[in-house]
């Protein structure tokens, strides 16, 4: 699992998969949708859990994302759109965020498969935190615009130190 930290990519997902019946095919499934991505180039890597330490292993990177925003100022958004616009919606609010403030580093999670976006904005290396989250309302304004114009809502947000 190890090589996988660090590789930069534009974007990862974290794709579970099961079912209840025991000999549901669930996991051949899931190989031909990799296999059949990577052979299309749609996908850069993959990689499928052997076991439930590993899949535990791969969670833990998706959870870990919360914890490492404690240690510096963030802005956080909790948006739903229509799945069909979630790609588009957290293309176009990072488009929209790094204009206003190069170096900020926005962080788009959750569950995309229900159109539920966790969009958290991360300050810039060595900025000055105080300085950074008084622009809370100038980041919660370009994100709200984007959801709305991708007819989509969100919940209140929230600046953390």
């Amino acid at each position: 699992m190890s090589r996988y930290r660090g590789s930069a990519r534009g974007w990862y997902v974290l794709l579970e998969m099961s079912s209840s019946q025991t000999e549901s095919g669930v996991r051949g499934l899931l190989e031909r949708l990799l296999e059949a991505a990577l052979d299309e180039a749609l996908v850069a890597d993959g990689v499928i859990a052997e076991s439930r330490t590993q899949a535990n292993e791969l969670w833990h990177i998706r959870e870990a994302i919360v914890e490492a925003q404690l240690y510096s100022g963030s802005i956080k958004h909790d948006v739903s759109v229509p799945v069909s616009r979630a790609a588009e919606f957290i293309i176009r609010a990072t488009a929209g965020v790094t204009e206003t403030l190069p170096g900020i580093r926005p962080m788009a999670f959750g569950h995309v498969g229900d159109g539920n976006i966790h969009f958290n904005l991360t300050q810039p290396e060595r900025a000055d935190t105080e300085a950074y989250l008084a622009r809370w309302q100038e980041f919660n304004d370009i994100v709200n615009g984007v959801c709305a114009s991708c007819r989509g809502r969100s919940a209140p947000s929230a600046a953390s130190e």
